[in-house]
């Protein structure tokens, strides 16, 4: 089994009085460092593993850097979907505005439960689309 670790290890050398080959372990390139040597794994896995090794390369702990990276990205992608909300709200109220209501509702929920049978079906048909859409064009989709 190899051990994997975070991405901020260049080299490991588990001694020979620790179980280990007494060799030093190095990364090679960009990735992650990786050991297949069982006698140094066997320690890692016995000692390191709270510090973020990991017999799984998509489960190795993240830096204190990566981890800011993506709490970053996060936040963003969640401002960005709330800016999308908002701006959608604002094309449903200036449609309605333009429509002749005498009021324009406050809220989605009042929008939704002011619509007809047909109204619904076609609305979920039309976010059904945009989610698909949004799919397509998002790295996660």
């Amino acid at each position: 089994m190899t051990a994997y670790a975070p991405s901020d290890v260049m080299s490991i050398t588990v001694p020979r009085d620790s179980g280990g080959c007494g060799k030093t372990h190095v990364r090679e390139g960009e990735g992650k460092l990786s050991v297949d040597c069982a006698g140094c794994e066997a320690h890692i896995f016995g000692a390191l593993s709270r510090h973020g090794w990991s017999a799984d390369p998509a489960t190795v702990a993240l830096t204190p850097d990566e981890l800011a990276t993506v709490e970053a990205q996060t936040q963003a992608a969640g401002m960005g979907s709330n800016l999308q909300i908002a701006q959608a709200l604002a094309q449903i109220a200036t449609a309605l505005a333009g429509s002749g209501l005498s009021a324009v509702p406050s809220t989605p929920a009042d929008l939704v439960n002011g619509m007809s049978a047909a109204e619904l079906d076609a609305l979920a048909r039309q976010i059904a689309a945009r989610k698909a859409s949004l799919k397509k064009t998002t790295p996660e989709g």
